[in-house]
């Protein structure tokens, strides 16, 4: 916070400085640390927030703290409606220093050229309306397993961290509604996910999974070894049907998970091609053209007419 009272300032800067330190040395080690908005510089009035964060929590990775240390730091996707663009590169050119009132969608696609790791982050309500607080009689206004499921396909599923922002109620709870959907969300990924139908992995510019019979399948998922940063720059997910092999879906990105969902094909087969793909070069590590690609395979059945259109995969 800025105030226009240099005195005031100094106060509230106390203040600040007195709650992190009892927060980050009292404890224990924390995972993640969010920084809403950034945060105000010392030029500006702002406190000195680096040395605390680097002294009492520096494995911590921030969100939108990359103005405080040089590691481990998030940025924001550029929106709140939970939904990451449909290629998102976790390198990026960008520091993440938004207000987040405004809506930045190349801040959230980053740069398959870039020379900083900052993933993206999705975080969004699972009330609707955007609403971060309680308030008494929204619970309806809870979004359903189905929509959060959904949500989910289109962050973690391209290549994101997902951040869900759950109300606390006035008994200092998770009202019982918004617990009961996150248990559902919750199951609902464990159903689908947790047993695939095939599943293949290798190092090749091309994978293939056959079945013994023909059957339907509309999702693969895919996951890129990323330990030497992206070497995955374009893809094609192709079926075997009984006319041939035909292309379902295609993207730019895998990274740490793609989630590719497509109109039900009926094959025997499926196959991953790597159309664009380089030398991993993240970091001062380079290696051989070559990457590591898990295929899972999972047949999820119709999800709303609306997420198989062609067109929302151009």
């Amino acid at each position: 916070m800025r105030t226009k009272d240099a005195g005031d300032q100094k106060h509230y800067n106390k203040v600040v400085e007195t709650q992190l330190t009892e927060l980050w040395s009292r404890y224990g080690e924390w995972f993640e640390i969010w920084f809403d908005g950034g945060t105000l510089s010392v030029e500006k009035g702002g406190l000195p927030i680096a040395p605390l964060l680097l002294r009492y929590q520096p494995n911590a990775i921030t969100f939108q703290g990359d103005k405080l240390k040089k590691k481990n730091n998030l940025r924001w996707v550029g929106n709140e409606k939970g939904e990451a663009p449909f290629n998102c590169y976790s390198t990026t050119n960008d520091q993440s220093q938004s207000e987040g009132t405004v809506q930045d969608a190349a801040l959230g696609r980053g740069n398959r050229n870039g020379t900083e790791w900052k993933p993206a982050e999705c975080d969004m309500p699972i009330r609707k309306d955007n609403e971060w607080f309680y308030i008494d009689g929204h619970d309806k206004k809870v979004m359903s397993a189905d929509q959060l499921f959904d949500t989910y396909t289109k962050t973690v599923g391209r290549n994101c961290n997902l951040l869900l922002g759950v109300v606390i109620d006035r008994h200092g709870r998770v009202p019982e509604a918004d617990a009961k959907v996150l248990a559902q969300l919750g199951q609902k990924i464990d159903d689908r996910f947790s047993i695939p139908i095939a599943s293949a992995q290798g190092e090749a510019d091309g994978l293939t999974l056959t079945f013994p019979a023909y059957q339907k399948v509309d999702t693969v998922v895919l996951e890129e070894e990323l330990a030497n940063g992206h070497s995955i720059f374009g893809f094609a997910v192709e079926a075997h049907t009984k006319k041939g092999w035909k292309q379902v879906f295609a993207a730019e990105t895998i990274g740490h998970k793609r989630i590719a969902r497509f109109r039900a094909a009926y094959a025997d087969g499926i196959r991953l091609r790597v159309t664009d793909g380089r030398q991993a070069r993240s970091f001062g590590v380079s290696r051989r053209i070559g990457w590591t690609v898990i295929l899972w395979l999972k047949n999820l059945g119709f999800y709303g007419p609306a997420v198989y259109k062609p067109d929302q995969f151009k």
